[in-house]
């Protein structure tokens, strides 16, 4: 009988799928919201949450965090804000981008389309160029597809100064990529088409029409990170041991 998963109770027999202990133990708050459904529906614990339902529930983590923040925010005394300024460390050789969402975070950008940057790009800026974006940061859609994230680094609007609640989401990051592939080519749907482009250069549809014009690759079990490495490392010029951190 094909395992199911503890969220949306389908199968996880051709999907990634995690340990539900393991993932509990880890990632307790997150996890507490996937508990506190199924208790909800009256159903029965599974051993695995597959990978889209886990996602999603830390994306609603993440969501509740904000709201709280915000929330927080509007029932602080007024007489507090002059002192309501966050407490921020110094860290020496780390650096981040303008903590706002009112412009691009490329300097003296004036394009008015703006997104947020998605996580998989934070964290190679993290890895490569010991840059970090924040919350709040936002990029327009023509930098997006200029790839061009080894030039904010050296920008004037750049900072050193980071909040305990930006190192904090540092640290969550990078534990959460420690134990997982960041890429997963092999189920390309799960990655949003930006970012997909971001990485590959080619539209999903594009990458397919590649994928099927090359025969040799038809018989290789994982064909699509075999095109999808090759095709990341002429768009980024990273190392062979830089790439394997994200694949």
């Amino acid at each position: 009988m094909a395992e199911l998963c503890i969220a949306c109770r389908a199968s996880t027999e051709n999907r990634r799928k995690y340990d539900w202990v393991s993932r509990e133990m880890q990632y307790l708050y997150i996890a507490q919201i996937v508990i506190e459904d199924i208790v909800a529906r009256q159903l029965e614990p599974t051993a695995f949450v597959c990978r889209p339902c886990w996602q999603r529930t830390e994306r609603t983590h993440q969501r509740l965090i904000r709201k709280a923040e915000q929330q927080a925010d509007q029932d602080r005394d007024p007489s507090e804000v002059p002192n309501s300024r966050p407490i921020s460390l110094i860290l020496p050789g780390l650096l981040r981008a303008p903590n706002t969402a009112n412009s691009c975070i490329f300097l003296h950008c004036t394009n008015e389309s703006r997104r947020r940057v998605p996580e998989n790009i934070i964290f190679r800026m993290v890895c490569r160029y010991s840059y970090f974006v924040p919350e709040s940061g936002r990029v327009c859609n023509e930098h997006v597809e200029q790839n061009l994230w080894h030039l904010l680094p050296v920008q004037d609007n750049s900072s050193e100064e980071f909040t305990a609640a930006q190192i904090m989401t540092i640290v969550s990051m990078l534990q959460r990529h420690i134990t997982e592939e960041i890429l997963d080519f092999e189920q390309y749907e799960n990655i949003a088409p930006a970012e997909f482009h971001t990485w590959t250069g080619l539209t999903q549809d594009q990458f397919t029409e590649l994928l099927d014009s090359l025969p040799s690759l038809r018989t290789k079990k994982n064909k699509r990170t075999v095109l999808a490495a090759v095709l990341v490392k002429l768009r980024t010029g990273d190392s062979n041991a830089r790439l394997a951190n994200f694949f």
